[in-house]
């Protein structure tokens, strides 16, 4: 729930108009810290499995039409195609279900940790950029 928090308030503090940058670069910074405890192979399958958790997550609640997690994740945005808002919502969503998964594996109280170092290496790398 400390990890939930916390990727709500990260994502809530960002301005609309910077929420497609800020995200692709909050993930680089969380594979980085990541892939130093896991392996490029252990991150590329839990982020595959936590897309589809949240694909199957995002179809059983939109069951009446909208747009979908598959348009909406890092690797495949498209600013003009989805508001910022939806960006938001979805990457939410797929970073609860990232930790949460990351969390099973290698425990909270290291997942927190890796969490704290890769965000303050992203506000570091905000600030500089």
């Amino acid at each position: 729930m400390i990890i939930q928090k916390s990727i709500n308030r990260l994502l809530d503090t960002c301005p609309d108009e910077e929420i497609t940058d800020f995200v692709k670069d909050l993930w680089k910074c969380l594979a980085v810290e990541i892939i130093s405890i896991v392996g490029q192979d252990g991150y590329d399958a839990l982020y595959a499995r936590a897309q589809f958790l949240a694909k199957r997550s995002s179809a059983e609640s939109r069951k009446g039409g909208g747009l979908g997690i598959e348009n909406l994740l890092p690797d495949t945005v498209s600013e003009s195609a989805n508001t910022a808002s939806q960006f938001r919502e979805t990457n939410r969503q797929l970073l609860i279900i990232f930790t949460e998964l990351l969390s099973t594996l290698i425990g909270e109280q290291l997942t927190t940790r890796l969490l704290e170092v890769a965000w303050k290496n992203l506000m570091n790398h905000r600030v500089k950029g």
